[in-house]
């Protein structure tokens, strides 16, 4: 059974983007995991974020009840390393998490290996697959490996949004890359996910750009003031997060746009 969002989640004390990238946010008590972002799997030798937690359990639960229904049981590739190879990578730990719980008959964890991938890529050509990775991966798999033509409803997801601008100045090279990955893969689907080392939960669009929060979620968009902006209106994203009980209030160094249960990435906050 998922927590609450408290009423009065807007007034309790949140701590910042920065405050992780500072190594401040600790766990209460012993540590069972301290994850990292940025390291490994981008290429950048320094971690952007930390997040440290007292349990692991909640942010499983996160991962697996908050996986799209529609993408479970497909037989998945996972681009990324297992987390025994790097135990500290954030999303590494979230896919190897998906594919052991939702991924269908013969789903695999490539570890980098692109060689491996495209062995799988041609054996499972006939049925309908998802291949989870980053944009630097999906780079490397267009260039080491071959092109195939996958079955109808395969679906490309991919970590870090690429549907709009002003993102670290890298948006259309990411999204050239992701639509170069589709072609040579015969996949006309696409799904992003959006999984800050801060939060407790990753969540995912609908192949629009429109990334959905479940139950155990809030998110609103603030004006410069700290006000709640109408919805539709650029802000800064402050999220709450019922699953992440190390720092459940988290102001974000996101802009972006909030409508009901859904929320839209335009960008970074300039510092």
């Amino acid at each position: 059974m998922t927590p609450a969002v408290p009423d009065n989640w807007r007034e309790t004390p949140f701590r910042t983007s920065q405050e992780f990238r500072r190594g401040e946010v600790q766990a209460s008590g012993q540590v069972a995991a301290r994850f990292v972002s940025g390291r490994n799997s981008g290429g950048m030798a320094e971690a952007r974020a930390v997040h440290e937690f007292s349990s692991l359990e909640p942010k499983r639960q996160a991962v697996l009840d908050g996986f799209p229904v529609g993408l479970r049981g497909m037989p998945m590739l996972n681009l990324l390393c297992h987390p025994s190879m790097d135990e500290n990578q954030s999303i590494s730990w979230v896919f190897d998490e998906v594919l052991a719980k939702w991924g269908g008959l013969g789903s695999l964890c490539a570890n980098y290996d692109m060689e491996r991938a495209d062995g799988w890529l041609l054996e499972m050509r006939n049925m309908p697959v998802l291949i989870l990775g980053t944009p630097h991966l999906f780079d490397r798999l267009n260039r080491e490996a071959g092109t195939h033509h996958m079955a109808s409803g395969s679906v490309l997801l991919h970590i870090g949004p690429t549907f709009v601008s002003g993102f670290e100045d890298l948006t259309d090279t990411r999204q050239a890359v992701i639509l170069r990955s589709m072609r040579r893969l015969g996949i006309a689907h696409q799904r992003q996910a959006f999984g800050m080392t801060e939060l407790g939960t990753p969540v995912y669009d609908g192949g629009d750009g429109q990334f959905w929060f479940p139950d155990w979620m809030c998110v609103r968009a603030l004006r410069p003031d700290g006000r709640e902006c109408e919805p539709h209106q650029l802000g800064q994203l402050d999220f709450y997060d019922a699953l992440n009980p190390e720092a459940p209030h988290l102001l974000s160094d996101d802009i972006g746009a909030v409508s009901g249960g859904t929320f839209t990435f335009f960008g970074r906050v300039e510092r």
